[in-house]
């Protein structure tokens, strides 16, 4: 079977289970500067999880997830797992297990949870780092993404996403500042 199919077959069911599940935005909504691709250094079309972990060293925690009713079993999602003090990074690839040996995609998202950025962690190829308001979100990528305000906490959530699908999640604490963002690749 074609590994690029089965590999692109393995990202979008890992994007339909993954906390990257938000939905397509309409045009007028999308980014119309340049794509962010890159965030905590890895590039999510690119970066494979061996790169990721000579960049930050071993994880604290690899979870492995199998896809139920795979369609080429065994398959599934592969999250690793950065604790630092203060912050939390997470990278997520897809696998499939093919005549004995793990096949397994480049990193199709990054999510960091955390205050303040450190070293690479918790910062956007174009700078946006955690901390940050959304002022800076603005002037960074524009006006044009989705904001939402959760009645119940009021906390302040914002998606970026541009042309090719590529998506950029923020949250903000109670001061309006950045505490987690996941940058996520389209898999589609």
């Amino acid at each position: 079977m074609n590994k690029n199919f089965i590999l692109s077959l393995l990202m979008f069911c890992l994007v339909l289970t993954s906390r990257a599940s938000a939905d397509h935005l309409e045009g007028d909504q999308l980014a119309k500067g340049r794509v962010e691709h890159i965030f905590c250094g890895v590039n999510v079309y690119k970066t494979n999880a061996s790169e990721a972990i000579k960049i930050y060293g071993k994880p604290t925690t690899i979870e492995i997830v199998p896809l139920k009713d795979s369609v080429y079993p065994p398959a599934g999602d592969k999250n690793y797992i950065w604790k630092k003090p203060g912050l939390k990074m997470e990278l997520y690839t897809g696998f499939y297990i093919e005549h004995q040996k793990t096949i397994e995609s480049v990193a199709s998202g990054v999510d960091v949870w955390g205050e303040k950025p450190r070293g690479q962690i918790g910062v956007t190829g174009q700078g946006l780092v955690l901390g940050d308001s959304i002022a800076k979100v603005e002037k960074i990528y524009g006006k044009k993404f989705y904001k939402n305000k959760n009645v119940n906490s009021g906390l302040t959530y914002v998606e970026v996403q541009w042309q090719d699908g590529t998506q950029l999640m923020i949250d903000f604490n109670r001061n309006e500042k950045i505490n987690h963002m996941q940058l996520a690749a389209e898999t589609e």
